[in-house]
């Protein structure tokens, strides 16, 4: 009686191989759709460059070899224009978000964040002074594309009297999943891109001081 039910418990405890190839097979499948869409490395983004920093070509110069070179991919989204809204006082980018799937997830998920990191420059684009960052969620939606996003930080610009020049150059830049490093005008982000412009700030009064 004892040996039989041992018998019994030991067959039960037998793993179903046919249950675990066929799980094996659709996860090999999904793996292959999703390098032939060019999804792959965008959901898998975190732990792939948590096993190598650099494995698409945005943190060289640390000995990590690149796998997949993906920097500034724009073919995802894009940071098309930046410019200056001088009543507002605020720096204004457009991004395109030019695909249907490849943001983490549907409306009902928690999606991407796309993020963008605005930069001033007083000297030429000599130095430049981090402004801060702004964000917002992308998700796979179907439809037309590309979809827009407005985003905009707040600035005080310095003012300077009539006779020196007021050119200004502003940055931003894009990046995807992943925020670009604090004072760090020269970021090479995984997906997105830079934008640039320049633009003339409001001239002092006589009265004003320029500190």
């Amino acid at each position: 009686m004892t040996l039989s039910s041992g018998l019994s418990r030991g067959r039960a405890a037998r793993p179903n191989t046919d249950r675990f190839q066929l799980l094996l097979r659709g996860a090999v499948s999904k793996k292959k759709k999703q390098q032939q869409t060019g999804d792959f490395e965008r959901l898998n983004f975190k732990s792939l460059i948590l096993t190598n920093p650099n494995y698409f070509g945005t943190f060289k110069g640390a000995g990590f070899k690149l796998i997949k070179a993906m920097s500034t991919n724009t073919s995802y989204e894009e940071l098309m224009c930046l410019g200056f809204h001088p009543q507002l006082s605020q720096l204004e980018g457009v991004v395109y978000v030019k695909k249907n799937s490849g943001y983490s997830g549907d409306l009902c998920s928690g999606g991407s964040t796309e993020y963008v990191r605005f930069y001033l420059s007083f000297d030429g684009g000599a130095t430049w002074d981090d402004q801060g960052m702004a964000q917002f969620s992308a998700f796979d939606m179907p439809g037309s594309k590309p979809l827009e996003y407005g985003v905009s930080m707040p600035v005080n610009p310095r003012r300077r009297f009539c006779w020196t020049e007021n050119l200004i150059k502003a940055r931003a830049i894009l990046s995807w999943n992943e925020a670009p490093t604090a004072n760090d005008p020269g970021y090479t982000p995984f997906g997105g891109t830079w934008s640039r412009s320049t633009f003339r700030s409001r001239r002092a009064s006589s009265s004003s001081s320029t500190n």
